[in-house]
């Protein structure tokens, strides 16, 4: 009988086609051709000469914006308002075509005034910190820091937790993109845009400046045109019950039974305070207009809330003001339970006004 012989075992046959080193190499040389083509074209001013402010300053994407800012400070000799907060500061002190800013020059009678608006979508103290460091490194030297406060707050347990642990805030992230010294290159900047931009930043939207672009491509615009952007959402008053706004007004009805007024958010909100006072600016804290219902919602906790961030401005030399306390703006001034709208803010900035008119007119 004829013996069986063994079979060889043989190696498994590979997946697919493998790549030559050489289509690696031609791919990494187009690379490298690339960037240098891009720093050439950058540097040449061609893409430079580009309506940078009109792009970076869209009211959806303040994250960008404040990184914009922050690395193009005024002159020295002019004096500076830095404005801090989440998006109800925006609403307030945001009027298209600079309103804002010529209304306070004239307010205030500080014709050269600049207002620097360093407020971006829900952050709290912990984000407001950060960017108020990095305007510092970068140079900027406001005569006083107005930051408008909203109660949630001082319940940003997640982010107290990031600043107490060392972890950088989100904005910190993209600001790291940027060289601190100041010196950036078309390159170094517009690759820390263009990264920042191309972050989903939260669950409801990406970037405004790339979902513009691709509508323009779309519509056959050439991807380096000027954006027009449409005009400020915040211009109609609120509509039917506050109750159909449900995020915001679920959010808001929780909010007493977690307010700690000593707590986490406190302790940040004390280490912006002394940072803004260590750096000869004097701070001026203004409270977010409360729609109608706030005011029903926040009744049993708003002499405590209101003792606290007094006591928090008085610790570090500057001043705290509710303007809730001696006004209730009718639901007409606002576009939903958080923000005022256009009018709204033009009812409102007086109050701010008269709370930065001594600190300005002092220094």
């Amino acid at each position: 009988m004829a013996q069986s012989q063994p079979i060889a075992a043989s190696s498994p046959a590979p997946d697919g086609p493998l790549i030559p080193t050489r289509v690696w190499a031609g791919v990494l040389a187009a690379l490298v051709m690339l960037v240098a083509g891009l720093e050439v074209v950058l540097s040449s001013g061609v893409v430079w000469r580009m309506p940078l402010a009109q792009l970076l300053q869209n009211p959806g994407d303040r994250h960008t914006r404040a990184v914009w800012l922050i690395h193009r400070p005024p002159p020295p000799t002019t004096p500076e308002l830095i404005v801090l907060g989440s998006s109800v500061a925006a609403a307030i002190t945001e009027l298209p075509r600079n309103e804002t800013e010529q209304w306070l020059r004239t307010r205030l009678a500080v014709p050269e005034l600049q207002l620097v608006s360093l407020t971006v979508s829900r952050g709290c103290y912990g984000e407001h910190l950060t960017l108020f460091q990095n305007a510092i490194e970068q140079g900027h030297r406001p005569k006083a820091v107005l930051l408008v406060s909203w109660p949630a707050c001082l319940n940003d347990a997640s982010e107290a937790d990031a600043v107490e642990a060392r972890r950088m805030p989100l904005t910190s992230t993209w600001l790291a993109e940027v060289e601190s010294n100041g010196r950036t290159t078309p390159l170094t900047l517009w690759t820390s845009v263009l990264r920042s931009m191309a972050v989903p930043r939260y669950r409801y939207t990406i970037n405004a400046w790339v979902r513009s672009r691709w509508r323009g491509v779309l519509r056959g615009r050439s991807p380096l045109a000027p954006i027009v952007f449409a005009g400020d959402r915040r211009v109609t008053a609120w509509e039917g019950p506050f109750e159909n706004d449900r995020d915001r007004y679920q959010r808001l009805v929780a909010l007493p039974s977690r307010m700690r007024s000593d707590g986490r958010g406190m302790r940040i909100l004390d280490r912006l305070l002394a940072a803004v006072r260590e750096h000869g600016a004097t701070p001026v804290i203004v409270e977010a207009p409360w729609a109608p219902p706030a005011h029903d919602i926040l009744r049993d906790v708003r002499d405590q809330y209101f003792n606290a961030m007094q006591a928090a401005a008085a610790r570090h030399g500057g001043i705290y003001v509710d303007p809730n306390r001696q006004v209730q703006l009718r639901r007409e001034l606002f576009n939903d339970l958080y923000h005022v709208n256009h009018e709204g803010a033009r009812a409102y900035l007086p109050f701010a006004a008269g709370a930065l008119r001594p600190v300005i007119a002092s220094r």
